[in-house]
């Protein structure tokens, strides 16, 4: 840090600080981003590493230099040259830019993807605040979190990345994919400068999906014919068909005016046209993952009984949704008729006899199960600024969500976004009826555990498990199946502690906690069998207090009604 005279501030996130600083050797002006350590895991942090080692080896006028990259104890520094601003704030500022000056960009950022391809490099997250814009406009690419260095023998990815606006409809469907996303994204980028906002722009992640996969797009009309002709290459939903290496290069709208930087070293560059021998492995490649995720899929679907009786239902029964918000709003009060409770305190407890759980769910085999359908892999993990941008999405879309739950729930696409606003790799989400609130659950579960060393979650993390609360409370107040389901999988799964540690967060998230109290109200007037598990979810207060004292006569209040 000795090496730098910091000048101001530049941005602040969940990610850490942005400074624009000075080298005190050179008098060079950078941009230092400090990344703090504190509360990540040792993959997260390896995970970064590993984006500063991508990140160094990339020399290209039209991405990010980084400078220099060190650590301290508490945190991580990467030192790259400095921008004037990102494109985001341009077009914040502007609305849309002329076509003269969008081809500027617009090559720029083709030159950049040339280089990064031609080296087996996929970027998987652009977007426009990930290209920074220096004093005399030339674009530069920045921001290589997600970016992944392909090897020779691999031709297609799985994993899903990037930011919904500007993903491509491959991803959307969980379809294996290449390089060609981040063409699709670049003309995401394009389109947005010369129109004033992204090809499918809506605030609920639900519309997007069904936009993105299904809706035709709106070309501008004021734009030249080449220039158009490139936006409809570019965005072609069918990533075969779509415009790509190396026929992008000669196309008239940009043609002469690239920048083309290869590393001759690479002998199979993503910028070539593939030999037979590689279109027949591509090929392989796809249908072994295409027959891996429907054997995932086969495995979860041994049982179909309550599939269409659950669509049927809520399709007969739409007042499940006004009574599912009126029983939230009706259990709000937890402090009516306390003094008259509080009498009959001494005489009523719940029902401390556990009944016998179905022998075929083990505890084990459940979690391998779970794992499994998520796709689940420990060993990673994903960087809090994704988690934002997904979780802003799941935000907009819940409440959307559990007024139309028959016919959003059965889309596997949304089900993968809700998981993966939970702050892990979620990829390849099965869904399955009587498997939706299981996997909700777990990986709610998950997110639980990732509290800082002072036991806390973070605001973020604390929105997604009241977005996804909020879901789990309409579903088992819709159907007694589901009820049951939660009391088996937490039974299981040993989620008391976890709803205690819920209940406890009151102060900060309210609302999530009224929905944990709907729920253990819902299992005691419903399934008495289950209330032992009502009571040890209580009971894990140490000392309760009056608010905790409320909680538990409203219950036992519930259970006498």
């Amino acid at each position: 840090m000795e090496k730098y005279m910091v000048i101001g501030k530049i941005g602040e996130g969940s990610f850490g600080r942005v400074y624009k600083v000075k080298s005190r050797a050179s008098d060079e002006i950078a941009a230092l981003k400090l990344i703090t350590k504190c509360g990540r895991s040792q993959r997260e942090l390896t995970n970064l590493r590993k984006e500063c080692e991508i990140q160094r080896r990339l020399f290209h006028p039209n991405i990010i230099k980084m400078l220099d990259s060190f650590e301290t104890e508490n945190e991580i520094a990467v030192v790259t040259e400095f921008a004037y601003q990102d494109l985001y704030k341009t077009l914040a500022k502007a609305g849309y830019l002329s076509e003269d000056k969008a081809v500027k960009i617009i090559c720029d950022l083709i030159s950049a993807l040339y280089y990064l391809h031609s080296n087996r490099v996929i970027h998987r997250d652009l977007k426009p605040q990930n290209v920074l814009l220096s004093e005399d406009g030339v674009a530069k690419l920045c921001d290589f979190g997600f970016a992944r260095s392909m090897s020779t023998g691999t031709h297609v990815l799985t994993s899903i990345k990037g930011t919904p606006l500007y993903m491509a409809p491959e991803l959307m469907e969980e379809s294996p994919y290449d390089h060609n996303v981040d063409l699709w994204s670049l003309g995401c980028i394009a389109y947005e400068m010369l129109v004033g906002s992204p090809p499918f722009n809506t605030t609920s992640l639900l519309h997007l999906i069904s936009l993105i996969r299904n809706e035709s797009i709106k070309w501008p009309e004021n734009i030249s014919q080449n220039c158009q002709s490139l936006l409809k290459g570019l965005l072609n939903k069918d990533p075969t068909q779509r415009l790509s290496w190396p026929h992008l290069l000669e196309h008239p709208f940009v043609k002469g005016s690239i920048l083309i930087i290869g590393d001759k070293t690479v002998t199979t560059p993503l910028t070539a046209e593939l030999t037979v021998s590689q279109e027949k492995a591509k090929a392989m490649q796809k249908q072994d993952l295409a027959l891996l995720k429907a054997a995932t899929q086969l495995r979860f679907f041994s049982d179909v009984r309550h599939q269409d009786r659950y669509g049927r239902y809520l399709m007969l029964n739409p007042e499940y949704v006004r009574r599912t918000n009126q029983a939230v709003r009706e259990n709000h009060d937890l402090s009516a008729n306390l003094k008259s409770l509080e009498k009959k305190l001494g005489k009523i407890s719940l029902n401390t006899k556990r009944e016998n759980i179905p022998s075929h769910l083990d505890r084990l085999k459940l979690e391998r199960e779970l794992k499994e359908a998520i796709n689940y892999d420990e060993t990673k993990t994903v960087s809090s600024i994704e988690a934002e941008e997904w979780l802003a999405f799941l935000h907009q879309s819940m409440e959307k969500l559990c007024s139309a739950m028959s016919l959003s729930m059965r889309d596997p696409a949304f089900l993968n976004m809700i998981c993966r606003s939970l702050g892990s790799i979620y990829a390849n989400v099965v869904y399955y009826n009587v498997k939706v609130l299981p996997k909700l659950l777990y990986t709610s579960s998950i997110l639980i555990q990732k509290t800082d060393p002072e036991n806390n979650l973070n605001a973020e993390q604390l929105q997604a498990l009241e977005a996804v609360f909020l879901l789990i409370t309409n579903l088992v107040y819709s159907d007694n199946m589901f009820l049951q389901q939660f009391c088996q999988v937490s039974i299981v799964l040993s989620l008391a502690a976890p709803y205690t540690f819920l209940l406890g967060l009151r102060r900060r998230k309210v609302r999530l906690s009224v929905n944990m109290i709907c729920i253990l109200c819902h299992v005691l007037r419903q399934l008495n069998e289950y209330s032992f598990f009502v009571e040890q979810v209580i009971k894990g207060f140490e000392n309760p207090g009056k608010f905790y004292l409320n909680l538990y006569l409203s219950l036992i209040c519930d259970r006498m009604v």
